[in-house]
């Protein structure tokens, strides 16, 4: 399996709520979450993706050909819809470690929307 392949083999899994996550990591890997400050181990971060309430989906929205990015849109009709940006660091075809940063996909501030700053997002802006 390529690195892009197993990137989006891993978001199916995790979309799935699957222990079957566990299988494209090392054993020794480590998942970071920088924004709330959390380290988990393999095992640790199956159960948090086993057990995280409610069911979400996910959609890959860009894969680094090099395997070392992905940004994935995720969602639940229960808590919203986020984007998740993933960084990959491989040994062996496996992930070692993994580097997620989440937000919540909202819209602009009131103060920009009154200054009338920016513009919606098109799908060719990510190209």
């Amino acid at each position: 399996m390529t690195k892009v392949e197993t990137i989006l083999a891993l978001w199916q899994d995790v979309a799935a709520q699957d222990a079957a996550i566990s299988v494209h990591f090392t054993e020794d890997a480590a998942i970071l979450w920088p924004n709330t400050d959390e380290s988990f181990s393999v095992p640790e971060f199956v159960l948090a993706n086993l057990e995280y309430p409610g069911q979400w989906k996910a959609m890959v929205e860009q894969v680094d050909p090099s395997g070392r990015f992905s940004i994935a849109r995720v969602w639940s009709p229960e808590a919203g819809a986020f984007r998740a940006v993933s960084f990959f660091h491989w040994r062996e075809n496996k992930i070692y470690r993994l580097v997620e940063y989440w937000g919540d996909i909202e819209t602009a501030p009131p103060w920009r929307q009154a200054l009338g700053l920016g513009r919606p997002i098109r799908p060719e802006d990510f190209l």
